[in-house]
């Protein structure tokens, strides 16, 4: 009743509280969620990271590390606060199904806190952001300091790469196979090698991989592969196709996309998480790398605010 008030443009709901820990696990009667809520906001703090899982870090600290599978006491590392937040009984317990979830870790750093404490939370932080979406759940990881003027300083999402192998290549004059077909280093072709770099790549959540021109020679290359192949049946339209044939083979969840061209292969992955973290940080709707001399390169990443956008190319 509260939001259909025509002068309520929100309505917060603080559904339960955790007595000033760092972290908690709900109790059976919590959280209390209405259930007309639309984005839900799991909050916990870095501050717990290192310390016991027990009084005064974790409220119900017997619940938390059986949640966590930890011994009650033993340290609380990244990858247990990840399985605590991720639990259905844990951090995402009572969110609607039909809400949007998010995650908030709160690096919880004073005034007194040394530039190696900063470090080593927010290093923990992207380790808890990274396990938890690996998972369903979440649709973002936000981390920052609630105190702080601007209290989120990276929001972590999920980005794929998408790989354009779709085209003939017909300039290349002379070639008895496709330009992506052909080889690359020892026992390698173009593609399956740029494939390679997108898989090595440590921020990305999937790699999908668009043919048109000979796609069952491109699929068969890429067998071996975990990454999906997306064929574009308008190749022969030019590259707009094959993004949009790309975009359109998304899993849902995927926020960011970042294009690799499949006969680039001196593209490295440290660019392509260098990009991701970029968006991370900025929210940027379109990163793109600049290369020695200040030139604009490949790969690109385009943030799904412009899927709809790159659909009209």
């Amino acid at each position: 009743r509260l939001a259909a008030l025509e002068d309520v443009d929100a309505v917060v709901v603080e559904a339960d509280g955790s007595r000033e820990r760092p972290l908690k696990a709900p109790a059976a009667h919590e959280p209390l969620v209405p259930t007309c809520t639309t984005h839900a906001v799991t909050v916990a703090g870095m501050a717990a990271l290192g310390q016991p899982a027990a009084e005064p870090w974790v409220h119900r600290p017997e619940l938390a590390a059986a949640l966590a599978g930890l011994q009650p006491g033993a340290p609380l590392t990244a990858a247990a606060m990840a399985r605590l937040l991720t639990h259905p009984d844990g951090g995402r317990k009572g969110h609607p199904p039909h809400a949007q979830s998010f995650l908030y870790l709160n690096l919880a750093l004073g005034p007194g806190a040394t530039l190696d404490e900063a470090d080593r939370r927010l290093a923990a932080a992207r380790q808890v952001a990274a396990l938890a979406l690996a998972q369903p759940g979440y649709q973002a990881v936000l981390v920052g300091s609630a105190a702080s003027a601007s209290p989120v300083q990276e929001a972590h999402t999920r980005a794929a790469a998408i790989v354009l192998a779709a085209g003939q290549a017909s300039r290349f004059v002379g070639a008895a196979q496709p330009k992506q077909l052909l080889p690359w280093g020892q026992d390698n072709t173009l593609v399956v090698h740029v494939v390679d770099i997108a898989l090595s790549a440590k921020t990305l959540h999937e790699v999908v991989v668009v043919t048109g021109y000979q796609a069952g020679q491109v699929a068969a290359a890429l067998r071996q592969r975990p990454a999906r192949c997306a064929v574009n049946e308008r190749w022969q339209a030019g590259q707009s196709s094959s993004i949009q044939a790309g975009l359109a083979a998304l899993a849902p969840n995927i926020s960011a996309a970042l294009f690799l061209l499949a006969d680039q292969p001196d593209v490295q992955p440290s660019t392509i998480d260098a990009l991701v973290q970029s968006h991370r940080e900025t929210l940027a709707p379109i990163v793109a790398p600049l290369y020695q001399g200040g030139q604009r390169g490949n790969p690109v990443l385009f943030d799904r605010s412009l899927f709809d956008e790159l659909h009209t190319l």
